[in-house]
């Protein structure tokens, strides 16, 4: 491991290897102390021992007032903006004596150049999956916080009694059921004691002083406390999907708390099969987009994870947010389907950020129908008719801003290529012919090739009747 400069003139330099990455030390301190690191590189070939952060963004700094303090932070010397999210997670992770290093995308990769950001994008999977461990970083967002009239910056103490009810109660769940299967072990969570660091008390109980028979089935603050884990907007982030799929181990921290994420993804499996009334009466749609990411981890889950092509995956992914809508692509391009290979030659895509989304939305759907030779795709087209002055709230993925258009279709956008950038609704129906549905039969798929003078035009041949 080498330190990238010692020229604080200059915060990037450039990344001449394929297989090379950078990796944020976060040097040791306490309270208020200001936040300090500093920038190395690593190499992919070469024996690992960092952890990746996996987080929310939150809000871009530039939305900020100039005339608030905005977050900052110190890299390589040099002052770094970062969002408020980033700033609570690192200063909740820093040690008090020794530094710790950690793959932090925002600081990690110069998002202002756009050849870096999509090479470092391509390289993401091999980096959450090297690293020793992942940590889940998971906080109510200021936004949520505002919403269920809590303080934007709830104090230390609520924070910590808040996680250790919710990671109590997952651990209520979760034992409950592994007492049915036999099993000789018992899921816990743990949390740090003030002033030593090193030093972790583990529990398995959603209230130390309540015994597991003396909670009711459904006792109203077990189940809240449960809400209170699965309505983070983290769940709702696509680029957590690969973050989590990929670790070898990972941890979920919140305040002075944590558990592993085995036992959250398998509460979340319960959740899904057993509670799906108190699911949706408390809002938990998080619990979905959990099960989705423990159900296809080849280390977390114990089933084998589904075979499904890259649309599938876009498909079930749909509903997750994510601030460059390119990345709804990217985000899931380091999980492996059946016709996406990471690190080869055959990537169902290559990130390329100097494109827009609607031409890529449109190689997208090229892709997808000459690689399947069928036109299932167009299951995937959702668009409504303009309602002036209509706005909606966005219930069902955890953002509350309104859409504007509504699926209304993009005048630039052929009408036959999915809008990936908005969810109307879902289909209970197959996405690909099966003997249920096979309207050509086995004829196959007469198609006019893309060519760049007519991209957006589809030519098929029809049977007449």
């Amino acid at each position: 491991m080498r330190l990238l400069t010692a020229d604080t003139s200059v915060l990037y330099h450039p990344l001449h290897s394929g297989e090379t990455f950078r990796v944020f030390e976060l040097y040791p301190g306490k309270g208020d102390e200001p936040l300090r690191g500093g920038l190395h590189y690593r190499n992919l070939k070469c024996p690992q021992d960092y952890e990746a952060l996996s987080y929310l963004w939150g809000h871009a700094t530039s939305s900020i007032p100039r005339t608030r303090n905005r977050p900052i932070i110190q890299c390589n010397g040099r002052d770094m903006i970062v969002t408020p999210n980033l700033t609570q997670a690192l200063c909740d992770l820093r040690h008090e004596v020794k530094p710790l290093f950690y793959f932090i995308d925002a600081i990690c990769i110069n998002q202002e150049d756009q050849t870096e950001r999509g090479h470092q994008v391509a390289l993401m999977g091999s980096v959450y999956s090297n690293a020793r461990r992942v940590v889940i970083w998971i906080c109510q967002s200021a936004d949520w916080d505002a919403r269920h009239v809590l303080p934007a910056h709830p104090p230390a103490l609520f924070t910590n009694i808040r996680a250790r009810r919710g990671f109590g109660a997952i651990c209520q769940i979760v034992n409950r059921w592994l007492a049915t299967t036999k099993q000789n072990r018992k899921a816990s969570y743990a949390y740090g004691r003030p002033g030593s660091p090193d030093l972790w008390l583990y529990c398995e109980d959603f209230d130390d002083e309540e015994s597991l028979t003396r909670i009711a089935p459904f006792m109203p603050q077990l189940w809240w406390s449960i809400a209170d884990i699965f309505q983070a907007p983290w769940f709702w982030r696509i680029w957590v999907v690969q973050e989590v799929v990929l670790a070898k181990d990972a941890v979920v921290r919140w305040g002075d708390a944590q558990i592993d994420w085995r036992w959250l993804g398998t509460a979340a499996a319960l959740l899904r099969t057993n509670y799906r009334d108190v699911c949706g009466a408390l809002s938990m749609g998080g619990v979905y987009n959990a099960y989705l990411s423990y159900r296809m981890s080849p280390t977390m889950s114990e089933l084998p994870p589904p075979k499904l092509c890259f649309l599938d995956l876009m498909r079930l992914t749909r509903q997750l947010d994510c601030t460059d809508h390119r990345d709804r692509a990217y985000g899931l391009l380091s999980i492996a389907t059946s016709d996406n290979v990471p690190g080869s030659d055959n990537l169902f895509l290559k990130p390329d950020y100097s494109i827009s989304s609607f031409e890529l939305w449109r190689r997208i759907a090229w892709k997808a129908i000459t690689a399947t030779k069928t036109l299932s795709i167009l299951s995937s087209v959702q668009y409504t008719a303009a309602i002036p002055g209509y706005e909606s709230e966005r219930q069902v993925t955890g953002s509350f801003g309104p859409l504007s258009g509504l699926g209304e279709r993009p005048e630039s956008m052929p009408s036959w290529i999915p809008n990936w950038e908005k969810v109307l609704r879902a289909t209970l129906a197959p996405w690909d012919q099966d003997d249920s549905f096979a309207a050509a039969k086995d004829f196959p798929l007469d198609l006019t090739e893309w060519t760049d003078t007519c991209p957006d035009v589809l030519t098929v041949s029809e049977i007449m009747i």
